[in-house]
């Protein structure tokens, strides 16, 4: 092996070294609200930026996966600007499971999950009205 060669593989491996101690892994991420891809998303929200506040969220919680508001923001851009009522489902759900009962808006969560339910419920009913008249006289039969 040449000297040239030597270099290069030692300047590969020394750059290699360094962007994986550098915080590209999420380590040094500020955890909770003060994370700056949280905090970005925030801001692409209010500037009406809705789809590119979805993105900021889901790297918010790639990097710094206990983020539980970002689960409750994601929650409400995929039922108000998405209008995908699963996926809204599934990060209201998460942020309600971690935070239980300890933050303000866990309620506001659940009173958007039964939203969402009875909304599903009701397109559910009206796509398969048969499937309910089936149904319903199950409580008779028990």
């Amino acid at each position: 092996m040449n000297g040239t060669n030597r270099y290069r593989i030692l300047f590969t491996l020394l750059l290699s070294g360094g962007l994986l101690f550098s915080g590209g892994c999420g380590e040094d991420m500020p955890g909770g609200t003060a994370n700056p891809y949280y905090q970005h998303g925030l801001s692409l929200r209010q500037d009406n930026q809705m789809d590119e506040a979805i993105a900021a969220f889901h790297k918010c919680l790639r990097v710094s996966p206990g983020v539980d508001e970002a689960h409750f923001q994601l929650g409400i851009l995929y039922e108000d600007h998405r209008e995908d009522p699963i996926k809204a489902l599934y990060h209201y759900t998460i942020f309600i499971e971690r935070r239980q009962n300890d933050h303000e808006d866990v309620e506001l969560a659940r009173q958007s999950v039964e939203r969402i339910q009875r909304k599903l419920f009701e397109q559910w009913a009206f796509a398969y009205p048969e499937v309910i008249r089936a149904h319903a006289n199950i409580g008779d039969l028990e």
